[in-house]
Parts: C-alpha cells; structure tokens; sequence
C-alpha cells in the first residue's frame, strides 16, 4: 500500500527562493555597514554595529533553519490502526491511521471467509435426510443427502377379530406414524354333528351347529315304529268281567287289550233225596 504525504516538489522552489532573498539581505546588509564605517561617530558606529550584529545573528538563524529543514524532511508519526469499514464474508474491510499533520492512510482488510455451523436432518422413513450449512452471515446451503430409511412396520395387531361370516382386519404401525391395515378373511362356518336317533313316532336326523350359532339339520331317518315287548295280563278275566293285558314299547308307548270274562263253568253235584 502507497502512503499518501501533504508535501509535494512544489515545495522545494519555495524552500530554495527563501534561502535566496535571505542570502541577499545578508549581503546588502554587509555592503550598507562598510560604507557607514567612515562617515559615523563612534556612538553611531557602535549602535550601528551592534543592528548589524543582531540582523546578521537572525538572518543566520532563519538560514540555519532552513538549511536544517532542508535536510531533515518531516517524518510522519502515525498513530495505531482502526477498523473503518468492517469486512464481510465476501467484503473487503478498510481500516485507517493517521499522522499529528491530520495526513492519514488506508489500508485494505481481506474479506472473512464464510464460517459455517452446520444443522444435521435425520432422514424420516418417506424423506431423505440432509445437512445445513450455515454462516452467521445469513447465507446457507444444503449437502450430504441421505436416502429414506423406509417404513420399519412393528407386527401385526388385530384389532378386529373375522366371524364365520364377516371379515376381520389387523394393522400395523411404523414409528413414524404411518399404518398399515390389511383383512383377515371370514373363517367360515366350523358345524359339529348331533344325532338325534328316529323314535318309534319321530323321524331322526343330524343337526349340524357351527360356534357362532348358526345351525342346519340334515339326514333325516324315518321313524323306526313301536316294539312292544310281550303281552302281560294286569287284570285276570272273570265268568262275568273282562280281564286285561298289555304291552310296553322301549319308547314306553303302552298298548293295551281286554281278556274276554271266561263265562260260567259250572260243575254238577248231585243231592241225592232222602
């Protein structure tokens, strides 16, 4: 960086003209006191010496110091620098000093890189996941993707059971919250068989009857009719009076039947006369 100075060459001819006129003066100075030498009185030659003394003392020291300023130039004392503009992450920044004169420079401060914290976006089971970048600057950009993971389903759960007839359902659920039904398929009716056997009256059959109470009847068996056992007399037959019998099914149906009465068998017995 160039720094920036108040003075410039013109300068210098100004610095060398009045050194000039200062030469002269001493030299016409010198010329009026040789010519008043021999026409003064004494007083008037030492009051005129003694002005003499006291120009030539400051015009040699207006020269000594322009000859001191000639080879000494002023050196600049430049305080410490400031920040005057901020740099950015994509902005140079300036910063300054400057010198007792009030003549100052600049100086150019890089720009800052970007400096990014980055945020990590898990993947969910339907979104891919992926990472945050971003400055304190306000700018920010995405990267490292990662695949969906996918639905990770826990197990089937019924939640309602299928009938003999109607269909059930179950679901499951992923950790993510989505769920998954699927049916279960009606189980169909499940019979079991009871025989009812014919009676002697009643036809028989097999009544089929499934868990969820629904029931049918099929084969059917004709009534097989009564068998009676022997017959056996409950009432003896008189000369005059019926008497009865009867006979008893396994079914405990009872037939019944009359003796008829036997009538009189009468036996002679002779009396003789006497």
């Amino acid at each position: 960086m160039k720094t920036k100075h108040n003075f410039s060459r013109k300068s210098l001819p100004l610095t060398s003209l009045f050194l000039i006129c200062i030469i002269c003066t001493m030299l016409l100075t010198s010329c009026a006191m040789s010519c008043n030498m021999g026409s003064n009185t004494p007083l008037e030659s030492s009051k005129s010496a003694e002005d003499s003394k006291l120009t030539d003392s400051s015009s040699t020291d207006k020269a000594t110091d322009v000859a001191n300023n000639q080879k000494e130039p002023h050196i600049h004392k430049f305080g410490d620098w400031a920040v005057a503009i901020e740099p950015t992450c994509t902005d140079a920044g300036e910063e300054r000093r400057a010198c007792t004169c009030g003549e100052s420079e600049t100086r150019t401060i890089e720009a800052k890189r970007h400096s990014y914290t980055s945020v990590v976006t898990a993947p969910t089971c339907t979104e891919r996941g992926y990472t945050t970048y971003t400055c304190e600057c306000g700018e920010s950009y995405v990267d490292t993707y990662v695949s969906a993971t996918d639905h990770n389903f826990g197990n089937w759960e019924t939640t309602k059971d299928a009938t003999c007839e109607d269909k059930g359902e179950q679901k499951r659920e992923c950790k993510c919250g989505e769920v998954e039904t699927k049916y279960i398929s009606a189980t169909g009716h499940s019979y079991s068989a009871v025989v009812t056997k014919p009676t002697c009256a009643e036809r028989g059959y097999t009544t089929f009857t499934c868990d969820c109470g629904d029931f049918y009847t099929y084969n059917y068996v004709s009534a097989t009719g009564h068998t009676f056992g022997n017959w056996e007399t409950t009432k003896d037959a008189t000369c005059e009076g019926n008497g009865e019998q009867k006979r008893e099914c396994v079914c405990g149906e009872v037939e019944t039947k009359d003796i008829p009465a036997t009538g009189h068998s009468y036996k002679s017995v002779v009396t003789y006369p006497t």
